[in-house]
């Protein structure tokens, strides 16, 4: 009797635990739903008017990627095939965007599966798993937003991306190709979203860069237009 008391203690304390631990983890999270507006006192030059030809200060590129950018016309832009080329995942949350972001719940347990992420620039849709779900084979599709899929480090969520489309990691020229991964943090600070990006491509990058990146919440009293400003 007395061994199987010690037992069933035993069972409920790791049990109890186990509750405490779960929510311990769920308390750290941070809700980082609603409107964001950006900020630009981080690389205005680069993120708004955009660097002139040549500029490749503080990126460590490859020689071919070096090639490839000195050889890039900022006329192909209006060739039509090109029109509709969106910011690739890497940059576009650097560009004059806003940012809307949605939690999607299991229906039983309430349990958040997924973050919708909508971005203003070209009217993209992304979203971003976090039910555990593995990233496809390296054989399906490449799009521009890729496959994410996060995880909770404290108030901090964490997004790893893949199956990217061939894009730029500056809109002078400097090329992205579809081998890259990135690796994103959400963490909010009262009204403020902190956003970290870290880019890998083994074709045009000699090591890892790092941006980071600032949004106000918006009130919603002056929204704006949400629709994508292109044609596309």
């Amino acid at each position: 009797m007395r061994r199987v008391l010690t037992t069933r203690l035993g069972t409920i304390g790791a049990a109890v635990v186990v509750c405490l631990l779960t929510a311990t983890a769920a308390r750290a999270q941070s809700d980082i739903t609603g409107e964001w507006g950006p900020l630009y006192h981080e690389d205005q030059p680069d993120r708004v008017p955009g660097l002139g030809p040549a500029d490749f200060a503080g990126l460590p590129i490859t020689p071919g990627a070096r090639q490839w950018a000195l050889s890039w016309n900022a006329s192909r832009l209006s060739v039509q095939e090109h029109q509709c080329q969106v910011h690739v995942l890497p940059y576009i949350l650097s560009g004059p965007t806003r940012l809307r972001l949605d939690a999607e719940r299991d229906v039983n347990t309430q349990r958040i599966v997924a973050f919708h992420q909508y971005v203003s620039l070209w009217g993209q849709q992304r979203t971003i798993w976090v039910d555990g779900r593995p990233h496809p084979s390296d054989l399906a599709p490449h799009t521009w937003m890729g496959f994410s899929t996060g995880r909770w480090e404290g108030n901090t969520l964490v997004v790893r991306t893949t199956h990217i489309k061939q894009g730029w990691i500056r809109r002078n020229g400097v090329p992205q190709s579809d081998r890259v991964t990135t690796t994103e943090r959400f963490t909010r600070h009262g009204d403020m979203l902190t956003y970290v990006i870290y880019i890998q491509d083994p074709d045009y990058l000699a090591e890892p860069i790092a941006r980071s990146r600032n949004f106000a919440r918006m009130s919603g009293l002056n929204e704006g237009n949400w629709i994508a400003a292109t044609p596309c």
